[in-house]
């Protein structure tokens, strides 16, 4: 999101933040956002899940949903990101020499791959002379999982103020559930000259002289 902000609408895509919502929270954020650029003789990339840090026994409620822009088309050929079916419903994480089949998401250019973080995939080997494939990887998390890239330290305050709403709210830049990411009860967008502020449960728990405001 720091890069330029040609990436902006990417993550609130009318068509696309509906499934992350449904499937996280409508209060889930933006994990990160990755390049990729698989080029002729890339080899085959191991397989993983992108919510593979999180924790918690699987099979799971969803903790992240990835979605992939293919740039270029994505062919079995030039390295297609390559899936298994299911996998999101598996009680482990990839093992090393684990054979599992898996196919390739071939997609035009323009298309995107939406899928539960627990799907285990991985980038595939790009067999062709002279084509690259090109995408970018666009994650969401709940709401309150640390994301993946440091959305604070990476965008610069006057960026932020540019941003439309709703996307600085998906870097972080407000409340979770009236509470989480509070500086001194106030949402974080209050420091960043936000025309609205949220609803904050925190005041409910604010005391003077030892007695509790409602």
């Amino acid at each position: 999101m720091a890069k330029d902000e040609v990436f902006w609408e990417l993550p609130v895509h009318p068509n696309i933040l509906p499934f992350a919502e449904q499937l996280l929270d409508e209060e889930c954020l933006l994990s990160g956002t990755t390049c990729m650029h698989i080029g002729p003789g890339e080899v085959h990339q191991g397989l993983h899940s992108d919510d593979g840090l999180v924790s918690v026994r699987r099979p799971r409620i969803p903790f992240m949903v990835t979605t992939i822009w293919a740039f270029t088309d994505f062919t079995e050929e030039n390295g297609a990101t390559r899936i298994v079916p299911g996998s999101h419903k598996f009680d482990h994480e990839p093992r090393k020499g684990e054979k599992v089949d898996h196919v390739p998401a071939e997609m035009k250019a323009g298309s995107v791959l939406i899928v539960n973080g627990g799907t285990w995939h991985c980038g595939g080997a790009n067999n062709t002379q002279d084509e690259w494939r090109l995408g970018v990887s666009v994650q969401y998390c709940q709401g309150y999982l640390r994301q993946q890239q440091n959305q604070y330290y990476s965008l610069r305050p006057e960026v932020v103020k540019a941003m439309p709403e709703r996307l600085a709210a998906l870097c972080g830049f407000t409340l979770y559930k009236g509470i989480m990411g509070h500086v001194d009860g106030e949402s974080p967008g209050r420091f960043l000259g936000a025309d609205s502020s949220d609803e904050i449960a925190y005041a409910a728990m604010r005391t003077k002289n030892g007695v509790a405001e409602s």
